[in-house]
């Protein structure tokens, strides 16, 4: 729970960061929920309600959720600079507040509750518990959520058939579509279909086999990829560190972008250009 130290936070911001305007923060928890491992939890957020934080209106709320056998608190920053969000786990939740902009699905279990509660939502979030049914997933999840109105869908869950991706992206109105991220590892001939079905796609977050780097690098940056043009952030994720080194190499000998960044954070490469 070290990033849930307030004071330290307060110490950092008067002592480096002056001038901040903005501080948007989320953190996830993971635990059993004894007693004293609660108290302990309340009592470290808690020490965000304090003066320094009210001074500058930098307001910060918490929810709680069952993931199978333990349970997830998420403390996270509200308005007026962040879109409300909402988490679907495993119990019943009030929606009967702000409009909900960002839906997190951990469970399908509860769903059936929340039909049409979320009809101002832009961004989804299936996560790894989320169980993908036989059914239409389309057919589920447009009955809480207006599918065509999404500008950002992140597929945090493994097993999440193919087909069924390419079912849920048709579903998306294509065109307004620029951010995707996907953890499930793809394949070149996976990534190239997506990238057709979202020409506008400007960030993209993916997992791939380390044999596949090059193939699915020289296709995402080529200079003479119409579908790819406005794509200018890659995330890949549980990479090693070495595959940086390799990136890198691969750019400057292939003369990809002219001009990129390149950085590995907490087991995931970044590259902007």
């Amino acid at each position: 729970m070290e990033y849930l130290n307030a004071n330290r936070w307060e110490r950092l911001i008067l002592t480096h960061m002056l001038n901040l305007c903005i501080f948007d923060f989320e953190h996830q928890y993971r635990t059993w929920f004894y007693n004293d491992d609660r108290q302990v939890y309340e009592a470290q957020i808690n020490m965000f309600n304090s003066l320094f934080w009210i001074e500058r209106q930098w307001f910060f709320e918490n929810q709680y959720y069952r993931i199978r056998y333990s349970n997830i608190a998420t403390l996270y920053s509200t308005n007026p600079y962040r879109f409300k969000q909402k988490k679907i786990g495993s119990y019943d939740l009030d929606t009967k507040e702000n409009p909900v902009h960002h839906v997190c699905i951990h469970s399908t279990n509860v769903m059936e509750k929340f039909v049409d509660n979320f009809r101002n939502v832009t961004e989804l979030t299936l996560f790894d518990t989320f169980d993908v049914s036989c059914d239409s997933i389309v057919r589920s999840l447009n009955r809480i959520i207006p599918l065509k109105q999404l500008s950002t869908l992140s597929l945090d869950c493994h097993r999440f058939p193919f087909d069924q991706v390419i079912e849920l992206l048709n579903s998306i109105l294509f065109y307004r579509a620029d951010s995707i991220s996907i953890q499930q590892k793809s394949t070149l001939e996976k990534i190239q279909l997506l990238v057709a079905l979202f020409s506008r796609l400007e960030y993209f977050t993916i997992n791939l086999y380390q044999k596949d780097l090059e193939t699915i690098a020289k296709f995402l940056l080529s200079k003479f990829n119409n579908n790819s043009r406005h794509l200018s952030s890659l995330c890949i994720s549980k990479q090693r560190r070495d595959l940086i080194e390799k990136l890198r190499i691969l750019i400057e000998i292939e003369k990809l972008p002219d001009d990129f960044t390149i950085k590995f954070i907490n087991r995931k490469l970044y590259l902007w250009w």
